[in-house]
């Protein structure tokens, strides 16, 4: 009999301790002849049982047996929709429905009323097209001849599975399934119970996973050259980009929620990820500060409450640069543009740039030697043009 082993690969066993003949090629194992000379000429097809599990496409060995697996030779392939396509050997007699069993079967969301068998006409490259169907008693039988090949199609858009993952501060975070064209934010927000105290609408956010752009070849570009070769401008555009790649969608959570206007109650997309932030009532500061980080959030507080609680200014702090990161809409402000700062905002304060001063002097020097030379080389000159009175 022959049985796969425990491995990937099938395998075939003769009786009694006979060796192991290991197949490599699934279509091989078609068209297998077992002769011997006290029995008739067999034959043994375990594609169909290894993918149809029909058992008597695997005959038992008897004592003497010589199997032959014949070599790839004759095809006909199966694709589309079925459970193993490929290539297999073709046998005399095959029919449609034998190859679809061969194959494994229909496969999930398979259209079995458009399964396409196309034929050549001669030896060159002239097409002949069959459709037929399942459903159609006719087509059972239909007469399959080498190098045919079945295209079992799908339905289009069978049961797609879109849905949502949305986490944070609702009360049922998870993943949820939506309708295409149709399921809106604030549908899954009340599927997933609604926002809990702590939620902090500003610093909340969707992620779109699948939106489609077209190729911005300038972008490729920049990303490739070093930052110091950018003009002010380009490094702003890459800025930009490199904000829209993370797809994120641009909305207001608390006009959304407030419940008049519905322009941000957005038709959701197959992947999307909302996340809904957590009110942390605290103010990060970041960059040349002696302790960096969060700051408990204090109504009416200033810029220079928030750093003081940080340690106040390292020695190396850009005091005039420093800028405010509003939350939510990460919008970059001078403080003086800043009317009050809310839980979630971010203060920058940049270091200075470094400065290797022994290079500066050997600049300085530099030019400081060329200047000299310029002024010796005009009063030489000076002189050789306006000699002294009396030479």
């Amino acid at each position: 009999m022959f049985k796969r082993d425990a491995g990937t690969e099938p395998q075939l066993a003769g009786y009694k301790g006979a060796a192991e003949i290991v197949i490599t090629n699934m279509a091989q194992l078609r068209a297998i002849e077992i002769d011997n000379d006290l029995h008739p000429r067999r034959f043994a097809d375990l594609a169909q049982f290894y993918n149809s599990n029909i058992a008597d496409k695997n005959p038992y060995l008897c004592e003497g047996d010589r199997v032959y697996i014949p070599k790839k030779k004759e095809i006909v392939s199966v694709f589309g929709a079925v459970t193993y396509p490929g290539e297999y050997n073709f046998m005399p007699k095959d029919s449609f429905i034998t190859l679809i069993r061969v194959a494994g079967g229909l496969a999930r969301g398979a259209d079995s009323a458009r399964i396409i068998v196309s034929r050549f006409a001669n030896d060159q490259d002239s097409l002949c097209r069959y459709e037929l169907s399942l459903g159609d008693p006719s087509s059972l039988h239909f007469p399959i001849e080498k190098d045919d090949r079945i295209l079992v199609c799908y339905i289009p858009t069978y049961r797609v599975h879109r849905q949502v993952s949305i986490k944070g501060e609702v009360t049922y975070p998870g993943t949820y399934p939506i309708k295409k064209d149709k399921t809106r934010l604030r549908e899954i927000i009340t599927a997933a119970g609604g926002l809990t105290a702590d939620a902090y609408l500003r610093g909340s956010a969707i992620i779109r996973k699948k939106y489609s752009k077209a190729e911005d070849r300038e972008y490729l570009l920049l990303k490739t050259l070093p930052i110091d070769n950018l003009s002010p401008l380009e490094r702003n555009y890459l800025k930009t980009k490199r904000v829209e790649e993370t797809g994120k969608v641009s909305l207001d959570f608390e006009e959304l929620l407030a419940g008049g206007n519905d322009i941000y109650n957005i038709i959701l997309r197959d992947g999307d990820e909302i996340t809904i932030e957590r009110n942390e009532l605290s103010v990060k500061v970041l960059g040349a500060v002696v302790y960096p980080g969060l700051v408990s959030y204090k109504e009416g507080a200033g810029i220079g409450y928030y750093i003081e609680q940080a340690g106040g200014y390292t020695s190396e702090a850009q005091r005039g640069s420093i800028r405010v990161i509003k939350g939510g809409t990460e919008t970059w402000l001078r403080p003086r543009r800043v009317s009050r700062l809310e839980t979630g905002d971010v203060i920058w304060v940049p270091e200075k740039p470094y400065v290797n001063k022994l290079m500066v002097t050997k600049d300085v020097l530099l030019v400081l030697g060329a200047i000299a030379t310029l002024v010796i080389s005009a009063i030489t000159i000076q002189r050789l043009v306006d000699p002294a009175p009396g030479k």
